[in-house]
């Protein structure tokens, strides 16, 4: 098979190849510099003075470059004794100075990258300072996702069908430095004697550790007793715990595996099913200590990144609660649903979403009082029960509530 890989650079930087060139996997093809990491320093905050005033006591300016523990800024003191004082965190380059926030931005020193080849070929194309296309002749093997980072060396297949098992005793040192091919499935301990004897890498079915899989989707269905809202809520506690550890790809394909089954065997759709693990699996998002958007946020707020892991988790309390309105609404049930029916779906779920916020933060455009904070709890009561009515009174009280507390902001 004639198979054509791109190589290419996260960024603009420089191609070191042309076409024609014959390359080996590990010849550099690309090469860039990423920006380095940023770091955020309040000087106002630090030195105790008005933002407005930080220029004056900046020992370094904008675009200059200074090094770890370096004076940044530092006042004049009392008969220049008594002086507060700023040091640089890191080596880098002073990017901005406001005025209006006290805060100093300093970039750390770029990050060099460097792509190779991966594979022996010929340069079948230049992308102009982004990489190459590397043409050769091979066989392509396509698999779902992968762990590990790029491996290289050649394909040996060790079994006779795609439904045979890779066992312990099909692995020897004879695979060293070889991408095995296998069948349905590898056991543990074959897998354990791959890496002893420095296995490439593997391309199977599945791979089995503990089985906790089954043994999940067994424990969903006996505990929630054949309930489908408590199964939700054992899904919510799964996504919930793994988001604290994994980022939102890996929780939801972990989640899919181990819940999918058992939210089809209580009788969801599977497309339902599987729209509510990925939905849930975006907690890792907002879900300390991982919460990659709340920390890109707090950087550039310039605000704590863990406080504001936790308040993105209060906020994002209606992730939680969206589940159960696709397995109990005609959001994505079937195909039989009108526009209205969709449409009120999408207005019960956004008015849940407003709710939550509303109660977990007390404050809708201004603080709440018990009353209002009382009947936004009775709204979240009848928007979750299956009802038309209700969920229409709960949408209403919503509606006011948002109403009355913006006039009362305005007052």
């Amino acid at each position: 098979t004639e198979i054509f890989k791109e190589r290419r650079l996260p960024l603009k930087g420089q191609v070191e190849s042309k076409v024609g060139d014959v390359v080996k996997p590990n010849d550099i093809v690309a090469n860039t510099n990423l920006p380095g990491n940023v770091q955020m320093i309040n000087v106002a905050n630090l030195l105790n003075a008005d933002a407005s005033d930080i220029k004056n006591y900046m020992i370094k300016g904008a675009g200059e470059s200074i090094k770890k523990d370096g004076l940044l800024a530092e006042t004049k003191g009392l008969f220049g004794f008594f002086k507060s004082s700023v040091l640089s965190p890191v080596n880098g380059t002073i990017e901005s100075i406001s005025n209006v926030t006290g805060q100093v931005v300093l970039r750390e020193s770029p990050i060099p990258v460097e792509v190779d080849a991966y594979i022996e070929g010929e340069i079948n194309d230049v992308i102009s300072e982004e990489g190459v296309v590397i043409k050769t002749n091979g066989v392509f093997i396509q698999g779902i996702f992968g762990i590990g980072g790029e491996s290289r060396g050649e394909i040996k297949s060790i079994v006779d069908s795609r439904d045979s098992e890779v066992t312990e005793e099909l692995i020897s040192t004879e695979l060293k430095g070889k991408i095995i091919v296998g069948g349905s499935f590898i056991s543990l301990d074959a897998y354990k004697k791959a890496i002893t004897c420095e296995v490439a890498g593997i391309v199977v079915g599945t791979i089995g550790q503990t089985g906790v899989g089954l043994q999940f989707t067994e424990s969903v269905v006996a505990l929630s007793s054949g309930q489908l809202w408590l199964a939700l809520i054992l899904v919510a506690i799964a996504a919930l715990v793994l988001g604290m550890g994994l980022p939102a790809t890996a929780a939801y394909i972990v989640l899919s595996v181990m819940t999918g089954p058992a939210l089809q065997e209580l009788g969801l759709a599977l497309i339902t099913a599987h729209m509510i693990i990925f939905w849930l699996s975006q907690t890792s998002n907002v879900t300390p200590p991982i919460a990659l958007a709340a920390f890109a946020g707090a950087g550039v707020a310039g605000a704590p990144p863990m406080r504001t892991a936790v308040e993105a988790f209060k906020l994002a309390n209606g992730l939680f609660v969206i589940p159960l309105m696709m397995a109990y609404s005609p959001l994505l049930l079937g195909g039989d649903n009108g526009w209205y029916e969709v449409f009120f779906a999408g207005v019960v779920a956004l008015a849940m979403v407003v709710a939550i916020a509303m109660l977990t933060e007390r404050f809708l455009f201004t603080a709440l009082d018990t009353l209002s904070w009382i009947l936004g709890l009775a709204a979240i009561v009848c928007l979750l029960v299956p009802n038309g009515f209700l969920r229409g009174a709960g949408v209403f009280v919503v509606a006011s509530l948002v109403l009355v507390n913006w006039w009362r902001s305005r007052q």
